[in-house]
């Protein structure tokens, strides 16, 4: 009985080790940027990073974005860091860049972020890419 009862705990972390480590630390949220310019136009391209519930972006550990526009736009800045948060001490950072529309067409550009989401317990270094696109008129 006692074997059981222990095999059956053993199971149950187990279990909550496993479904635990599935769930997703953080979201990025880029509706904000803009998804359709006029050729000359000025928009904005943002990034939100939404850390999960007991989750936080380290707000004093390396964070980079580093932006690669394609040919039909230009960017006011290519490289984003910590010093760049739109609205500091906020749970979901958000970083924004100036775009300009110079060609017509679908345009993407590809963002590489690095970053680390931290608990009480635990941090982590994260890296990711994302692409934003954006419609040339």
């Amino acid at each position: 009985m006692v074997l059981a009862r222990g095999l059956a705990s053993t199971a149950l972390l187990l279990w909550t080790a496993v479904a635990t480590a599935e769930e997703p630390h953080y979201a990025l949220d880029t509706t904000r940027s803009s998804a359709e310019l006029t050729v000359g136009e000025k928009g904005v391209l943002s990034i939100v990073i939404k850390p999960a519930p007991g989750r936080k972006v380290h707000d004093q550990a390396p964070l980079s974005i580093s932006l690669k526009a394609p040919k039909g736009l230009t960017l006011a800045k290519a490289k984003l860091g910590q010093a760049d948060v739109v609205n500091k001490g906020q749970a979901a950072p958000e970083f924004s860049v100036e775009i300009t529309a110079t060609a017509a067409g679908p345009q993407a550009t590809e963002a590489d972020l690095q970053f680390f989401i931290c608990t009480e317990k635990w941090c982590e270094r994260q890296q990711q890419r994302i692409t934003v696109s954006t419609v040339v008129k």
